[in-house]
């Protein structure tokens, strides 16, 4: 099997602001479990024995979060102090720990419904350097594919007939001999390495997924609710993480018989609501108090927010 990942967890997660300026995006909560905490259960389940994550905006955060944890992965941090490092220097850096076998490589800000393990698996037999998890999602299609081949990326042109565009899910394995071509110790890009790789005569291999397959990338706060829907209302299930919906409440929220609740909802610990709230659709986090006149409509309260008036397609923080 795979005895090694590496999580890219280090990004700044811009377009899920304000929500990110408090809590970086890998500790986002999914009903009421952090995304990271999902993903490293996950991976232990997987026969993962040790983890890499970078780090970057608000380190210090999920550093402390993972000090927490008293079981799963050996985790290695890496901090990206000063200037981020990118998607090629990120990685890069990794060579130095795990540059010696096969590494899975993924961002823990995914929803999905494809089994690691086989992806893993089908990367073994084929001999490639590398094995990129894709899909077809148009208006986010831009890795360059012939059968199960990959010839380039974003503006490339086809050097030959028969090739189609595919996105990648931010799921890929690689071998040790991806890290001569990524910065060890600096920023970098890695479709420019990956290009490299290709005119070096490497192979990159597609994992092309089917049709059914399921995937969503958490980059709006849209996303962040269509992770909730998915999960709550249409019980879906993250690596096993499914609490029961479409409303779910933790066992300190104190919400008014009084108040209503409709279509989708998680209410977090010591969440206060009171008599004649309207909350629809909504997530609603740790201690955050809805007072009377609040109507929480497809948004987000973040953690001890207090409120006490309209908020539509949004999130508000304190």
């Amino acid at each position: 099997m795979i005895g090694q990942a590496f999580l890219l967890a280090a990004g700044l997660g811009t377009r899920l602001r304000p929500l990110t300026g408090i809590i970086p995006k890998p500790l986002l909560p999914l009903a009421g479990k952090p995304l990271l905490e999902i993903f490293l259960d996950h991976l232990a389940a997987m026969g993962v024995t040790r983890a890499g994550i970078n780090l970057h905006h608000r380190a210090d955060q999920v550093s402390s979060f993972l000090k927490t944890r008293e079981s799963g992965p050996g985790l290695t941090l890496f901090e990206e102090k000063g200037e981020i490092r990118g998607t090629g220097g990120g990685l890069g850096q990794a060579g130095k720990v795990f540059g010696q076998g096969t590494l899975l490589v993924l961002s823990p800000k995914l929803m999905f419904d494809f089994d690691l393990g086989e992806v893993v698996k089908a990367h073994q037999r084929s001999g490639a350097a590398v094995s990129m998890v894709l899909k077809d999602c148009p208006g986010y299609n831009r890795v360059l594919v012939q059968g199960d081949r990959i010839l380039g990326f974003r503006e490339d042109t086809a050097p030959v007939s028969g090739t189609r565009r595919l996105a990648y899910t931010s799921v890929q394995v690689v071998e040790p001999a991806v890290f001569e071509f990524l910065p060890p110790d600096g920023p970098g890009d890695l479709i420019e390495a990956y290009r490299e790789m290709i005119r070096a005569g490497r192979y990159l291999r597609a994992h092309i997924l089917p049709p059914e397959r399921f995937w969503l990338n958490l980059a709006t706060l849209g996303d962040y609710l269509e992770f909730h829907r998915r999960v709550l209302a249409e019980g879906r299930s993250l690596f096993g993480h499914s609490p029961a919906g479409p409303v779910f409440r933790e066992k300190t929220a104190r919400v008014s018989p009084r108040a209503r609740v409709e279509g989708f909802a998680y209410l977090g610990h010591g969440v206060e609501v009171a008599a004649g709230v309207h909350i629809r659709d909504a997530v609603v986090l740790d201690k955050a108090v809805l007072g009377p006149g609040t109507e929480l409509v497809r948004a987000v309260a973040g953690p001890g927010v207090r409120l006490g008036e309209r908020v539509e397609n949004r999130a508000v923080v304190s």
